[in-house]
């Protein structure tokens, strides 16, 4: 268990300090939050349009299927707006990380070039992506705990399937299908099936959250007397919460495309050991 938490640690350090000399980087994750909020905003309006058919519903105008069809073809339209413009960014990200990697100088600008080179395939991946997480959430509602349980094993399948799809976005052109095969297979062929170093960054940053939190409630336990004080000091902890959640998004990111880089051609950066990638998953055991 020590050995696993100091290798998380050392390959957040790792990716923390590639992310520190490529601070422009954060720009990927923070543009696409503010994106993916404006598309929300936006997908309101038909949202309150639903909910004025829904409301036909109880005059018999509408029936039940009706309403379903309505309710899943909105889902389906939500998730692949989202899922486009995660995927966009991410693989812009991944293209100017992978840039850096080989040596060359990648500005937030070159990755964008990237996924815009990419976009049809983005989008087609989005397609497949709400296709997948639609009938995952069809499976939850109707096949009551056990569509519970099938869809979380599912959703966590698909999340491991799909583990290397955005740097393989930026260096492959096939089709989705292909594309997610191949993802699998190089997961499964190269070190097995279980990741757990991008868990353990996820841990420190979890730690970082809690400590973060745990100053500011102490805090505003101390001035608790002046109501301006906590105006600033709530400012204060959404901003830190905000950039917390920007810079995890983009080290997942670093990682990600670093074990990608490594399990494609066995090589590592220069200033990497090669065992802290090795030790970042547990191998499959070989049955006799």
């Amino acid at each position: 268990m020590f050995e696993s938490i100091g290798r998380s640690w050392q390959l957040f350090k790792y990716s923390w300090a590639f992310l520190r000399r490529n601070k422009s980087f954060i720009a990927f994750p923070l543009i696409s939050s503010v994106a993916m909020l404006l598309a929300c905003v936006v997908l309101l309006v038909p949202a309150r349009i639903l909910a004025g058919v829904f409301a036909t519903n109880s005059r018999g105008e509408l029936n039940d299927t009706s309403v379903q069809i309505i309710i899943y073809g909105f889902l389906f339209v939500y998730y692949v707006v989202v899922y486009t413009i995660g995927v966009f960014f991410n693989v812009g990200l991944a293209g100017a990380i992978l840039k850096e990697l080989d040596g060359e100088e990648a500005s937030v600008g070159d990755g964008l070039r990237i996924a815009r080179s990419r976009f049809g395939l983005i989008v087609q991946y989005a397609v497949f992506s709400a296709t997948v997480g639609l009938i995952l959430q069809f499976i939850r509602e109707k096949a009551g705990w056990l569509g519970g349980l099938i869809g979380s094993l599912g959703g966590m399948a698909w999340n491991l399937a799909t583990f290397f799809v955005v740097p393989l976005l930026v260096v492959e052109n096939k089709s989705m299908l292909d594309v997610v095969k191949d993802s699998a297979s190089l997961l499964r062929r190269t070190f097995g099936e279980q990741v757990v170093g991008g868990f353990g960054i996820g841990a420190v940053i979890t730690l970082m959250g809690l400590a973060l939190m745990a100053a500011f409630l102490a805090l505003a336990i101390l001035f608790s007397g002046s109501w301006q004080a906590l105006i600033v000091l709530g400012l204060a902890a959404l901003m830190a919460f905000v950039l917390l959640g920007l810079v995890s998004a983009a080290l997942s990111s670093v990682y990600r495309v670093m074990v990608f880089r490594y399990a494609q051609t066995g090589v590592v950066p220069d200033d990497m050991d090669v065992a802290l990638l090795q030790g970042a998953f547990k191998e499959k055991k070989k049955k006799r």
